[in-house]
């Protein structure tokens, strides 16, 4: 998600100050313990009118997230949640369900469910040599909740990129745990300094996760380990990673495995990565739109009732990308890449 935690290093009159990355209207609520809490679930309805979810059964295994972040120690705790499907407004009985309110609005945000997962981020890390992936960002969220509702996307051997401290896989395991297909999941990074972040939340997590180290590279003359899932979520910031990062996909790729790729609708490196992949390396692309809501929840209130309303809410949108080395049928829920600006 967006780091919102101000560096603790003194800063210079002539350094430039690192801004928030925040939506417009986002009412970032910390505490005086520091401590802030935030409530995410993905939209069954995209801005274009389609529903997200193709049978009930999908819209009931989607999960929700809450998440409470220590800004004081950049520690983060998730707790996943499961709720039966709802209308926000329905004038119904919500007697025994976990709710938070704002003014006329209601939303059910379920149960928790599995584990909680704790996480710390690198101090500093963005700034120093751990670079972004020293914290965790809102695609791994956007991927995990998606994939709860949507579970032929882990099969078999799994590899994810750019996994950083470890969110997305953390948030997958637990997701993953009644999937009676069998997969197994390796996280990868190319940085040391993050994998042993992201090995050291596994532990604490007691979460048995494959950490290993994997750099992006254009070319390879040795035999390398291939995977029928392939994942990323916005792991590629700068354009001189795009070729490396689009050659890893495909030489890691079994010739009948899928690669899903997961970012912000906007970001331009998320696009070169698949015109890379769909021009210069001829793989298949279909994509999709993802929206998710973000509640900031209160913290100024009493703990009793700082669980029971939200100070703001806004909606992010993903892509999340299909590669494949077929050329398959566009599936009714994609759209080719022209059709973009159906979804400003």
């Amino acid at each position: 998600m967006a780091n919102t935690r101000a560096p603790q290093r003194k800063q210079s009159d002539e350094e430039e100050s690192i801004p928030m990355l925040l939506l417009e209207g986002d009412k970032f609520c910390i505490g005086q313990d520091g401590i802030c809490r935030t409530y995410y679930e993905i939209e069954r309805w995209t801005a274009s009118g389609s529903c997200l979810y193709q049978n009930e059964k999908q819209q009931r295994a989607c999960l929700s997230l809450e998440e409470t972040y220590d800004l004081n120690s950049a520690r983060k705790t998730f707790q996943l949640r499961k709720k039966d499907p709802v209308s926000p407004l329905a004038q119904q009985d919500f007697t025994g369900m976990s709710l938070v309110t704002y003014n006329n609005w209601v939303v059910n945000v379920g149960k928790r469910v599995f584990q909680s997962i704790q996480l710390e981020e690198i101090e500093e890390g963005a700034f120093k040599s751990a670079g972004t992936g020293s914290i965790t960002w809102e695609s791994s969220i956007a991927m995990s909740l998606y994939s709860s509702s949507n579970p032929d996307l882990l099969r078999g051997s799994i590899l994810e990129l750019g996994s950083g401290v470890g969110l997305g896989g953390m948030l997958l395991h637990q997701i993953s745990k009644g999937n009676k297909k069998g997969i197994s999941l390796t996280l990868s990074d190319g940085n040391m300094e993050v994998i042993d972040a992201c090995r050291e939340n596994c532990y604490h997590s007691n979460i048995p996760l494959h950490v290993k180290h994997l750099e992006w590279t254009e070319s390879s003359t040795n035999p390398v380990e291939t995977y029928d899932t392939i994942l990323a979520s916005d792991c590629a910031y700068k354009e001189e990673h795009i070729a490396p990062l689009a050659y890893t996909m495909k030489s890691r790729l079994k010739s009948d495995g899928r690669i899903h790729i997961f970012g912000p609708y906007n970001r331009a490196t998320l696009h070169s990565l698949i015109d890379e992949l769909r021009d210069r390396q001829n793989m298949d692309v279909q994509m999709h739109v993802i929206e998710m809501s973000r509640y900031r929840l209160t913290t100024n209130k009493s703990k009793e009732e700082s669980k029971k309303s939200f100070v703001s809410r806004n909606i992010a949108t993903f892509l999340h990308a299909i590669v494949s080395r077929s050329r398959n049928t566009t599936s009714p829920q994609s759209f080719a890449l022209s059709s973009m600006h159906d979804i400003d």
